[in-house]
């Protein structure tokens, strides 16, 4: 029993080390007697409809901007490198994947550009 508390804890941290990956599985045999932690390095992903019921494939990443964008009227570039600890290019990568995935809408042009919910 101890090693399934162990299995566990392992999961635990885990977790807590990998926000965004897929939930580990706990995979518990009787014959033969086993316990099998399977971790996944696959990045999670949500589904999302939009408009005339197309689903779309959401990053944690992306999540994490709409999620901001609910409380928040409007975010920029540097804010979305801030809010994702992430460097300029992949903000920018992100932000017209999003806007070309007409989520998002984009006022203003290079520096002074800000984005908002479609």
């Amino acid at each position: 029993m101890e090693d399934v508390n162990d299995i566990k804890y392992l999961a635990t941290v885990y977790l807590n080390l990998k926000r965004g990956y897929i939930e580990p599985i706990i995979k518990e045999e009787i014959n033969p007697e086993r316990t099998t932690l399977v971790l996944s390095f696959d990045k999670e992903k949500s589904n999302v409809t939009k408009g005339n019921n197309k689903k779309l494939s959401l990053s944690i990443q992306e999540i994490q901007i709409l999620k901001y964008l609910e409380q928040n009227n409007q975010i920029t570039r540097k804010e979305v490198e801030v809010l994702l600890d992430i460097k300029e290019s992949r903000a920018n990568s992100i932000l017209k994947g999003m806007f070309n995935k007409k989520l998002l809408v984009k006022k203003g042009t290079t520096i002074n550009s800000v984005y908002k919910l479609k």
